[in-house]
């Protein structure tokens, strides 16, 4: 629904020549779902669970009836999002030699 001081527009599904400008504020997963499913007196139980990706955005501007076209974006345009790198794994410590070549506890 978009509204001015001279007239209202309900959209179904949407209001023709309106627009929203929006920034991506950040990409993010939500808590855990866990779905368990039961069969009862079959013991026959499964658990799974998902995290829902999410993604927040900040609302800047909306024009409809009686705005202006939107301006160019020019150098406001948003930065793409990169992929996050996963952290270098750290190698396992060396393990002690023993002196000797034969297994401890054989005489």
């Amino acid at each position: 629904m978009m509204g001015s001081q001279s007239k209202s527009v309900i959209g179904r599904p949407f209001v023709p020549g309106a627009h929203v400008l929006a920034i991506v504020e950040e990409h993010f997963r939500n808590a855990k779902v866990i779905i368990f499913k039961k069969r009862r007196r079959k013991n026959s139980r499964r658990q799974t669970g998902h995290r829902q990706r999410l993604t927040t955005l900040r609302i800047m501007e909306v024009v409809g009836i009686e705005a202006p076209a939107l301006p160019p974006l020019g150098d406001n345009k948003p930065k793409p999002v990169q992929p996050r790198k996963k952290p270098a794994r750290k190698p396992n410590p060396p393990r002690p030699h023993s002196e000797s070549a034969e297994a401890p506890g054989l005489v």
